[in-house]
């Protein structure tokens, strides 16, 4: 058997709102397009 690896990946929202997300990865990182709504800021300690 043979595992193919895909690099991209795109989602789509069927709801009332709609939406749509893509999703591409390239080496270590991961790059992510659509459109959004800001509601919150902060921030994100690891």
């Amino acid at each position: 058997m043979r595992l193919q690896i895909k690099n991209q990946l795109i989602a789509k929202q069927l709801s009332k709102r709609r939406g749509e997300i893509k999703l591409a990865v390239e080496g270590e990182t991961v790059f992510i397009e659509g459109q959004a709504v800001g509601y919150l800021k902060g921030q994100i300690m690891i």
